[in-house]
């Protein structure tokens, strides 16, 4: 089969790749182009004679006409061409061609596919010497074909508004308006889409780089319609930003309630002082949307919506052995039976997440039970002494400062994952939860009958908890090759493989990526009710496709399995999140706040949450209590100081970046700053001198920071146009980077996390912002 393209430019390839010598000469390629064009009912010789060699006398030029055939014929097979006394036509079972499926796409009412073949102009570029005929044909058919294609994109542009896809219109009518950029229809129709889609800061942008084109391009006028446009979209975001919320972006008015859960999540203790301000005002005034969540979350304080179950938290178990390599045994052992008990509906288990941040802060029991809120203790300790291994596991009821229930186990080393599932058979019935038939077999199902696989699996535990995801993918490996039915192991295997093809950016890497769904299908397959492996499944079509409603499904079978997990609500919050349901977002977040409420990644993820509600009390009120929980976090203070940038306080937010660089400058090194300390004196100081004094040779080439600087900068002086200018800017670096990164088009780029443009964090759109100029 051969392959012939005349969109966008011409070329022609066979099973080998691209032809080379007499078949590719401008004559024999302009006979193909007429052929083409011309489908199924070929061309008389008469024609293919006029357009091409008009010149010549009426023998020769019939000549020439035969040698071009023959050429094409000798290279493309004699079957290429059907031909007759006075016809002659393409075989287009011999060779394919671009144009012809864009006409066939056309009559099948196909506008998608259409648009999707055309490259370019028609023979762009193409010219046949000494043929003035061919060309004015050339151009005629390269005139009527664009006109096809964007009649293609206006109906495809159309159909997204009818559906309420405002967002996938606005890809449609700014291809339009690329292909034609004298069309403002087009822009018109562009910005009203943005605006719907409430991205009115790049409507307006949009209109304001279209009047200039027609003005100083063209001096032309810009239409009167397109001039009201502008002044509405101008109109409403004033008032948007008067009101508090983002454009486009419909948030429920907040109303005053009082409810004992917004006290938990930002208690007294969590306050630290700070500067008394217009926004420090509106916390006593302003009522939270949260607030309203939790009102609803009130009425049953549970997953499950019992207000009886009982509860515990698993601290971290301590390695007696005295030495470091042994720490594994002790950290794989906690998560093990963590993951073991939240298996029983019936029973509250604070993730390991939360408990945590005791291993090196020793604290009384009592005060972790009210931290926590739980009513069981649950300590252990574990010495290996060569072969053997002694565990002592202690349940507490810290509020009378009672021994629940103790046990010593003094074992084979091998025989430590039958302590580990008996441990959670004790538990369970010392804290008399009800446990279910199913819930039974669950805690009581052995993973593997390898020990040697299962302390590879506790080793790839250790590791990926301290984020050497490798080494733990390493571990896994082991483990399932010395037992290919340990579905656990697999499971992990899974989620790391994916893990790694997202966060390195090893997206290259394909398979690493099929090695990631053999096992998490192998899991599958091994059993069907093995929560890890749904939640594996989540991750590799979140992390490798995108594809957020799969993803959500294997969230939610996993939660059935396991209700009162938290990081099953966590993920469930975030997912929703990536698919713009702020409300329940939040929700599912609050969730997992009552499973984990010390977990500071939660926090954080809840404060991001309200921000981009414009919840800014709540996310104020979730950032404060990250403080309590990690006292001094760069992390919590970076994103305080984004959030009074997002609220509009400047002052505050200036003292925050001051607080967070005086930790970062003890715990990171002075280049990771560069870009902070910047930020910081641009909300401190006039900001042209700084602007002047850092370039991008100063962030070492990121200007993705530097745009953002900038963005800020303008923020400061209320320049609102060129603020949302430079973070549109910004926006465009990282569609490039992302889609440089995965050239497969399987990672779209994704949100680009900068605060304050168009009042939240703005989703960089797959090939929406990329055609747009950076500004210097």
């Amino acid at each position: 089969m051969y392959s012939l393209r005349l969109f966008g430019g011409t070329s022609l390839e066979g099973p080998s790749g691209p032809l080379t010598g007499r078949v590719v000469q401008h004559r024999q390629f302009a006979v193909l182009a007429l052929l083409a064009a011309a489908r199924g009912t070929g061309c008389s010789r008469d024609k293919l004679v006029g357009y091409l060699w008009p010149e010549s006398e009426e023998e020769r030029a019939r000549h020439l006409l035969s040698d071009s055939l023959y050429h094409l014929r000798r290279s493309l097979g004699e079957d290429s061409l059907v031909t007759s006394r006075e016809y002659v036509r393409l075989n287009t079972e011999v060779v394919e061609c671009d144009l012809i499926a864009f006409l066939e796409a056309l009559e099948r009412e196909d506008p998608e596919s259409a648009v999707a073949l055309y490259c370019g102009p028609f023979l762009d570029g193409f010219y046949a010497e000494g043929s003035l005929e061919f060309a004015h044909w050339v151009e005629s058919e390269r005139q009527k074909l664009a006109d096809q294609y964007a009649d293609a994109i206006e109906s495809l542009a159309v159909r997204a508004e009818e559906a309420g896809d405002f967002l996938g219109s606005s890809n449609w009518w700014r291809r339009l308006a690329r292909h034609d950029p004298y069309n403002s229809r087009a822009v018109l129709r562009l910005m009203q889409a943005l605006a719907a889609a409430g991205d009115r800061g790049n409507a307006l942008q949009l209109a304001q780089e279209h009047v200039e084109f027609l003005t100083e391009e063209l001096e032309l006028e810009p239409p009167p319609e397109l001039l009201a446009l502008v002044e509405r979209l101008k109109h409403e975001t004033a008032e948007a930003d008067v009101a508090g919320r983002t454009p486009g972006l419909e948030v429920p008015t907040p109303r005053p309630i009082a409810d004992d859960r917004i006290r938990a999540v930002s208690s007294p203790s969590a306050r630290r002082a700070r500067p008394k301000g217009k926004r420090t005002l509106a916390l006593a005034a302003s009522l939270t949307l949260v607030a309203v969540l939790l009102i609803a979350l009130g009425r049953a304080l549970s997953p499950s919506g019992s207000a009886e179950r009982v509860s515990i938290a698993v601290l971290p178990f301590e390695n007696l052995t005295g030495n470091p390599e042994s720490d594994y045994l002790a950290a794989g052992f906690h998560e093990e039976v963590i993951s073991q008990l939240a298996k029983l509906g019936d029973v509250r288990v604070i993730a390991r997440t939360s408990v945590l941040r005791y291993r090196d802060n020793p604290t009384d029991l009592r005060t972790v039970a009210e931290e926590l809120d739980v009513d069981h203790v649950l300590e252990a300790s574990i010495r290996a002494e060569g072969e053997r291994m002694r565990i002592t596991v202690q349940l507490i009821d810290p509020v009378r400062n009672d021994h629940v229930w103790t046990e010593n186990y003094d074992h084979a080393a091998r025989a430590m994952l039958d302590v580990q599932l008996d441990v959670a058979r004790q538990v369970a019935e010392r804290l008399r939860a009800e446990i279910t038939p199913g819930e039974r077999a669950r805690i009581e199902a052995r993973p593997t009958e390898s020990q040697e696989a299962y302390d590879y699996y506790l080793r790839g535990l250790t590791f990926e908890s301290n984020y050497e995801f490798v080494k733990a993918e390493q571990m896994y490996s082991r483990a399932v090759a010395i037992d290919s039915t340990f579905a656990l192991a697999l499971a992990r295997l899974g989620y790391i493989s994916a893990h790694l093809y997202f966060v390195r950016g090893d997206y290259r890497f394909e398979e690493r990526l099929t090695r990631a769904k053999e096992a998490i299908d192998r899991a599958l397959e091994l059993d069907p009710d093995l929560f890890e492996a749904h939640i594996s499944e989540h991750y590799y079509y979140f992390a490798a496709f995108r594809d957020y409603e799969t993803a959500f499904e294997s969230l939610e079978r996993a939660r059935a399995l396991r209700p009162s997990d938290a990081e099953v609500y966590r993920r469930l919050g975030l997912m929703t999140r990536r698919m713009g349901r702020f409300e329940e977002a939040m929700e599912y977040l609050l969730q997992a706040l009552e499973l984990s409420p010390r977990y500071r990644s939660l926090l954080i993820n809840a404060a991001t949450t309200a921000i981009w509600m414009r919840d800014f009390p709540a996310a104020e009120s979730f950032l404060d209590r990250g403080l309590d929980v990690s006292p001094d976090d760069s992390g919590v203070l970076q994103w305080q100081a984004l959030l009074y940038v997002n609220w509009g306080d400047t002052t505050r937010a200036g003292q925050a970046y001051g607080e967070y660089l005086e930790v970062a400058n003890r715990t990171v090194p002075e280049a990771t700053t560069t870009f902070w300390r910047a930020v910081w004196r641009t909300l401190h100081e006039n900001f042209r001198p700084v602007l002047r004094q850092h370039t991008l040779t100063t962030f070492g080439g990121d200007s993705l920071s530097y745009y953002y600087l900038k963005a800020l900068s303008y923020l400061t002086t209320g320049e609102r146009d060129l603020f949302r200018a430079y973070c549109d800017s910004g926006r465009v670096v990282e569609e490039v980077r992302l889609q440089a990164l995965a050239p497969s088009k399987r990672l779209p780029a994704d949100l680009l996390r900068r605060p304050g443009a168009n009042g939240r964090g703005e989703r960089a759109r797959d090939g929406r912002a990329t055609d747009r100029p950076r500004l210097p």
